[in-house]
């Protein structure tokens, strides 16, 4: 049974705009509206959702709007500023297609004005269209966004600020190597990820803009190699910069660095649990717990995804650990506080939700509980086909996945004729990623795992 042990909650840069006028009047209302709302803690976010009948972020959208509708008629300078902080507010609230629309606006307006500074802010504007894409799940469109950054920053870098230069590769080869890892295309990844921490070395690491991207890559570095199962030297390399990424945030208290923090802790938690190391698993999970339990109380929105997946992570080491009982509770604990943010609008919590409930199944499956372990599985393909609109590929990975272990439930069930049929049905969606050109590695091992497990139930 496959479970849905996902090391992929990247944390990735990327370079804000810096062309912001403080001292305009409208912008600083914008700002103001963002301060205001999406810096609350879970408490005032209820009351705000009761205030606005639920929906308080259209609130927001709405006087957003009409703001950028009345610059638009003036045809003010200021616009660009204005649609790129709606676009942060709307990636804050994982509206992802108004987040685009804004930024693809911006792209065709610096596009227009054809100076030096258009063009290196048009950088900018295509690193936040990669960063916005892969964490769309549209990895295509965010790989060619951020080569597009690339190509325009080496293109037009005499105009830039050198002493920046090295942190402005370092962000953009970086943003694009998570998304190559996001495709799969892990030999890419790794490549990208070196050209990152080559130019990040070039740079003092006294700084602490410096220390943070340093930091993040080989986070992201260390997430490479778990995802290929490489526990221990991920660790070891994460590990080893963990208490800088302490005295990081003992520097700043930033939510970015905070953030960091809770992804490192996460992380080892995920690397302690997988080399049956469960208390120093479970005490990285506590200190992970702790770090966004801060980060909520500041902006609940944009963390609460992030502590499920801590959530999610108490869970799984329970299972590995055969504490069985625990691990139940845990996931059905973490599974109801999935659904309470679905319910809530952050409609994106159904991704750690289906991982959950993929877990839960197979804990059911381990321990006998067939029939109920069988319908888990249905919704865990249910929610797949629901989110398959975002990534069609990654998804139907993911209900290859969950047929397969639909099929391995039901042969344990005793129904061979329905473990039989899951099973051809996964090989058809392997066929269907093979057409469209899916990485093949992926798809081979797929078809040889799924035909090996047939042959186990004839």
């Amino acid at each position: 049974f496959i479970s849905s042990l996902s090391e992929s909650s990247l944390s990735e840069s990327t370079v804000m705009i810096g062309s912001m006028d403080d001292n305009d009047d409208l912008l600083n209302q914008c700002l103001e509206i963002i301060k205001q709302n999406t810096s609350r803690s879970y408490a005032e976010l209820t009351i705000a959702a009761k205030t606005y009948d639920n929906d308080w972020a259209e609130q927001i959208k709405k006087g957003f709007e009409c703001q950028i509708k009345l610059l638009r008629g003036t045809g003010s300078y200021t616009l660009v500023d204005v649609l790129h902080t709606y676009a942060v507010f709307c990636l804050s609230v994982y509206d992802f297609e108004t987040a685009e629309k804004c930024l693809i606006e911006c792209r065709d307006i610096h596009v227009r004005e054809k100076s030096p500074k258009s063009a290196l802010d048009l950088v900018i504007t295509y690193s936040n269209l990669c960063k916005l894409n892969a964490e769309w799940r549209r990895i295509d469109d965010a790989i060619e966004n951020g080569e597009l950054a690339i190509k325009y920053l080496k293109r037009y870098e005499i105009f830039a600020y050198n002493g920046s230069l090295n942190i402005h590769y370092a962000n953009l080869y970086n943003l694009v190597s998570v998304s190559y890892h996001l495709q799969n295309e892990h030999q890419k990844a790794d490549e990208y990820n070196k050209i990152a921490t080559d130019y990040i070395c070039k740079e003092d690491d006294s700084k602490v803009k410096v220390l943070y991207l340093h930091l993040m890559i080989v986070y992201n570095y260390g997430v490479f190699r778990m995802t290929r199962k490489n526990y221990f030297e991920a660790y070891v390399g994460i590990e080893l910069l963990y208490w800088k990424c302490m005295l990081l945030c003992k520097m700043d208290d930033s939510e970015d660095y905070l953030e960091l923090k809770g992804n490192y802790e996460n992380a080892m938690a995920r690397c302690e649990m997988h080399l049956k190391n469960y208390e120093d698993a479970k005490y990285y999970v506590e200190e992970g717990l702790k770090t966004y339990g801060e980060l909520c109380e500041k902006n609940h929105v944009r963390y609460a995804i992030n502590r499920l997946y801590l959530l999610q992570t108490l869970a799984d080491i329970y299972d590995e650990d055969n504490l069985n009982d625990k691990a139940e509770e845990q996931y059905l604990s973490a599974i109801s506080e999935a659904q309470q943010l679905i319910d809530s609008g952050i409609y994106v919590a159904k991704g750690r939700l289906y991982e959950m409930l993929t877990n839960l199944a197979g804990l059911y499956n381990k321990t006998g509980n067939y029939h109920t372990a069988i319908e888990i599985c249905k919704k865990v393909l249910t929610i797949c086909d629901e989110l398959i609109y975002l990534d069609h590929d990654y998804y139907t990975i993911e209900i290859i996945k969950g047929l397969d272990n639909i099929a391995i439930t039901y042969y344990n069930f005793g129904d061979t004729k329905s473990a039989i049929k899951a099973c051809q049905d996964a090989l058809l969606k392997c066929d269907e990623l093979e057409i469209n050109n899916y990485n093949i590695e992926t798809i081979g091992y797929w078809k040889s795992k799924i035909r090996h497990d047939m042959g186990l139930m004839m």
